[in-house]
């Protein structure tokens, strides 16, 4: 895609959530909401599932019961230079016939430095996934990871992120993008004390989309989220949601918001993969209108 130079803030900016638009200052504070809801359109966002395990056999077969179509497989790659997150990335999911998983790769990767980076793309290009989607430093803007705001300053998380796209661009053909991801609380997108959350945004020039992830654990997630729309919108780029699922119990309202955040945002959202993990699984029978509620949506 064509990289665009940083953009300069203006006073205030606004972003359209299944029809309605909400209204943010240049911090990014959500102020108000206006318009009428109407039925989200039709949506190009890419579809992607996550499974404990990493197993493409098992992503097929939950895209079967859910009635969607994937063409995403979410993967983490647990890497840390500093030694307080495991392992490399050597080889990728693998199905029961041993062939490498038919999906396109997004892939989490924690602080890697220049060698571990370095192995880990040559894993992906043997692997044939080139068009890997990489997201470096996932949630870097949460306490979640060695990588988090507790443990870097907002320059070291730049510099750290500045440095792994530089190195996985360095390898020859790649077709890699970078997600810069971040995370959304419940009373507002997380930030550690000091800091804004998305003080830590490592330059339009190393970013192809910013993501958002964002679970059930309360609040209004439109309004939540509301600010980092705004900012993709501000830094032209597309949205993704990496990771949204429930938290234990059936709640088609949460289902509703995520859903017209997918299909319903102005500019519209470019991917989103389900974390089907125990507390969000939709096959569980208890979750049963939610689970209807995805099919209809994405079916």
């Amino acid at each position: 895609m064509t990289e665009n130079t940083e953009l300069s803030r203006p006073h205030r900016h606004t972003v359209t959530i299944g029809g309605v638009t909400y209204d943010t200052d240049e911090s990014g504070v959500h102020r108000h909401a206006y318009g009428t809801p109407t039925p989200p359109p039709p949506t190009g966002a890419a579809l992607g599932l996550y499974v404990p395990g990493e197993d493409p056999d098992k992503i097929a077969a939950l895209a079967t019961a859910l009635g969607v179509t994937c063409t995403v497989e979410n993967v983490a790659c647990w890497a840390d230079a500093s030694g307080q997150a495991a392992c490399e990335l050597t080889a990728l999911p693998h199905g029961a016939d041993g062939a490498v998983t038919p999906y396109r790769v997004m892939l989490a990767v924690g602080n890697v430095d220049q060698a571990q980076a370095t192995a880990i793309a040559a894993t992906l290009m043997a692997a044939g996934k080139a068009d890997t989607i990489l997201r470096p430093l996932w949630e870097l803007n949460a306490p979640s990871f060695p990588w988090g705001f507790t443990s870097l300053t907002a320059a070291q998380q730049i510099a750290a992120f500045r440095g792994i796209v530089a190195t996985f661009r360095a390898v020859p053909n790649m077709q890699f993008r970078f997600c810069w991801n971040v995370l959304a609380g419940t009373r507002g997108m997380w930030a550690g004390p000091g800091r804004t959350w998305d003080d830590s945004y490592p330059g339009d020039d190393v970013v192809d989309l910013v993501g958002i992830d964002v679970y059930d654990d309360g609040g209004d997630k439109a309004a939540i989220c509301s600010p980092a729309l705004a900012f993709a919108v501000a830094h032209n780029k597309p949205l993704a949601i990496p990771e949204w699922g429930l938290n234990g119990t059936d709640d088609v309202a949460y289902m509703d918001q995520i859903i017209a955040m997918i299909k319903g945002t102005t500019p519209p959202c470019a991917l989103q993969v389900y974390f089907n993990g125990s507390l969000q699984d939709l096959t569980t029978p208890a979750y049963a209108a939610s689970k209807a509620a995805y099919t209809k949506a994405f079916g």
